[in-house]
C-alpha cells in the first residue's frame, strides 16, 4: 500500500465554503450566519434574533384570551401596535424610534393565535379551511403590495412627514374599528 504525500490545501477565499470532509454526523453545520466546519470557528457572540420578542409575546395570547375573550385579544394588541407605528415619525431621535419600532414588533404578533382561533370559532367547520386560505391570501396580497405603495410615498415631502407609517397605522386602526363593530355582538361557540 502506497501512502500519498500530504499536500497543503489552497487558501480559502472569503465567502467560499469548502465541502465538509468528515464522516461524523452533525460535524458540518451550515447556518445563515456562519459556516461551521471543522476548520471554521463560530463568532464569539450569536447574532440577535429580531423575532425572539414577538415569539415570546405570543405566549401571552392564551392568558389574554381567557381573561378578555378572542375579539379583545385580537384587537387590543393590534391597536397598540398601530398606535406605536403612528408615533414613530414623531420620535425625537433615532434611539426612540428604534425602541418604538421594537415595541411595535413585539406587540404586533400577539393577535395571530387569537385571530386563527377567532376565525375557527366564527366560521362553520366545513368552511374553516377555505376561510383560513382566504385570510392568508388577503394578508399575502397586502404584504406584497405595501412596499410598492410605501416606495411611491417616500418621494418628496411625504417622506418627511412619515406618510407610509401614518397611513399604515390609520389603515390598521380602521381595520380594528371595523372588525370590532362587525363582531362585537357575535357569540362564539
Amino acid at each position: 500500500m502506497r501512502l500519498r504525500a500530504f499536500t497543503a490545501r489552497p487558501p480559502r477565499r472569503p465567502g467560499h465554503h469548502a465541502p465538509c470532509r468528515t464522516r461524523r454526523p452533525g460535524a458540518c453545520f451550515r447556518s445563515k450566519f456562519w459556516n461551521l466546519t471543522p476548520q471554521a470557528e463560530p463568532p464569539r457572540t450569536a447574532p440577535a434574533d429580531p423575532d425572539l420578542l414577538p415569539a415570546l409575546a405570543q405566549l401571552t395570547a392564551p392568558l389574554l384570551a381567557a381573561r378578555r375573550g378572542l375579539l379583545a385579544t385580537m384587537l387590543l394588541p393590534h391597536t397598540v401596535a398601530n398606535l406605536l407605528l403612528a408615533c414613530i415619525p414623531f420620535a425625537p431621535d433615532l434611539a426612540t424610534a428604534v425602541v418604538l419600532l421594537l415595541l411595535r414588533q413585539t406587540v404586533s404578533k400577539i393577535d395571530v393565535p387569537a385571530r386563527q382561533a377567532f376565525t375557527a370559532a366564527v366560521v362553520p367547520p366545513g368552511q374553516r379551511t377555505a376561510a383560513a386560505g382566504m385570510t392568508s391570501l388577503a394578508r399575502g396580497v397586502a404584504v406584497s403590495v405595501a412596499p410598492i405603495a410605501a416606495t411611491t410615498m417616500l418621494t418628496g415631502t411625504l417622506a418627511a412627514l412619515g406618510a407610509p407609517l401614518l397611513l399604515g397605522a390609520a389603515l390598521g386602526l380602521g381595520y380594528d374599528l371595523a372588525l370590532w363593530r362587525a363582531y362585537r355582538g357575535v357569540p362564539l361557540s
